[in-house]
């Protein structure tokens, strides 16, 4: 809160519950738990609980709670946001386009040394010429702890447990390598399983 709104909302997972009370004294009642504070029935004006992505907004000085899809419809007109996405928008076919076979070749990283097809020289390299090409194309110690060194012992791909809170490469202000840019449209291994389809009073696959 401001002084001016107060506002609340769940994550898409809506693992934590919000409930609340809307009275006609003009109180406002939130919490993870129903009976938090006793209400008397007959003062009840209005009771639900946040779905995953939904938002609850109290504007003070209008004494009014907000309606969640005013309040989305209110902010997703605020800016022609569908026109600036449709004229800046950039399609991979586009870009395959504008390139000419001749620009298909990389160019040279100083200090590299060039392909080769001998084995003995790819291993003669070492460390130390690996570390330009691996700058220049955005690989971190992470990926190269985390990700490569699991599929070259195991030959595996690695698996983590813990949800990612890092921006979406579209949104990050950092260059990203060009597969960050895709996601899968689920979760691949949950535990507990998440549904958004026989689970959709905590989960939701809607975007904004």
């Amino acid at each position: 809160t401001d002084g001016h709104y107060l506002g609340a909302t769940l994550d898409r997972n809506g693992l934590r519950p919000g409930r609340f009370y809307v009275t006609h004294s003009g109180r406002v009642i939130m919490a993870s738990e129903v009976g938090v504070v006793d209400i008397p029935p007959e003062d009840v004006c209005r009771k639900g609980r946040l779905n995953p992505g939904m938002m609850l907004l109290v504007d003070f000085e209008k004494q009014i709670v907000v309606n969640d899809d005013a309040l989305k419809e209110q902010y997703s007109l605020a800016r022609p946001y569908g026109d600036w996405l449709k004229n800046q928008k950039i399609e991979l076919k586009d870009v395959v386009a504008s390139v000419h076979e001749s620009d298909i070749v990389p160019p040279t990283i100083s200090g590299v040394a060039p392909l080769s097809n001998d084995d003995a020289d790819m291993e003669n390299m070492g460390i130390h010429g690996l570390l330009a090409p691996l700058k220049a194309f955005g690989y971190s110690v992470e990926s190269l702890e985390m990700l490569l060194l699991p599929m070259a012992k195991d030959g595996v791909e690695a698996l983590g447990s813990m949800g990612n809170d890092t921006p979406l490469a579209v949104m990050s202000s950092r260059e990203k390598l060009t597969f960050e840019y895709f996601k899968q449209m689920f979760a691949q291994v949950t535990n507990p399983p998440i549904d958004p389809i026989r689970e959709k009073i905590v989960t939701s696959m809607q975007c904004m």
